[in-house]
């Protein structure tokens, strides 16, 4: 049986091999520490700013930091609102980079969820939007940052 560790870390690597299939060079971080206990070793991993699994870059494109997660089979939503909610308490500069969280959905397949910047009323705003999983991959594909909308790609 594989335990819900390995599960998470299959995923984050699925998530990398994914964006590297389309150009885009990817960085996870290595073990940050290691705990002895009697007769146990425990790790820590270390997120990017204690949020993301993967920082991805690709010329042309904002540098993407992404959260894996996964989907619960009862609400699809419930962790993936958790990683947005920790990428908002972050001093971010949304011109140069984007947000991103995938949920590996029960049975497969991904939920996407991107933070997008637009200006309303002369003022900058964020928001995130979720992208459909038919459209992730031609969104990764693009050599340039796409122009995304409110309330959907």
């Amino acid at each position: 049986m594989v335990s819900n560790k390995q599960k998470g870390a299959n995923f984050v690597n699925e998530a990398k091999k994914l964006f590297e299939k389309f150009g885009w060079t990817t960085w996870k971080p290595g073990n940050k520490a290691v705990f002895y206990a009697p007769g146990k070793v425990f790790s820590q991993s270390q997120d990017i700013f204690e949020v993301a699994d993967i920082e991805a870059i690709k010329l042309g494109r904002k540098t993407h930091y992404i959260q894996v997660t996964t989907a619960t089979p009862d609400d699809e939503t419930t962790n993936a609102t958790k990683r947005r909610h920790k990428f908002e308490g972050l001093p971010m500069d949304y011109a140069y980079r984007v947000p991103v969280v995938m949920a590996r959905k029960h049975g497969g397949g991904w939920r996407i969820w991107l933070m997008v910047d637009f200006i309303e009323h002369d003022m900058e705003c964020h928001s995130w939007i979720e992208l459909p999983g038919e459209h992730l991959n031609d969104y990764l594909a693009q050599n340039k940052d796409p122009t995304m909308k409110l309330g959907g790609f």
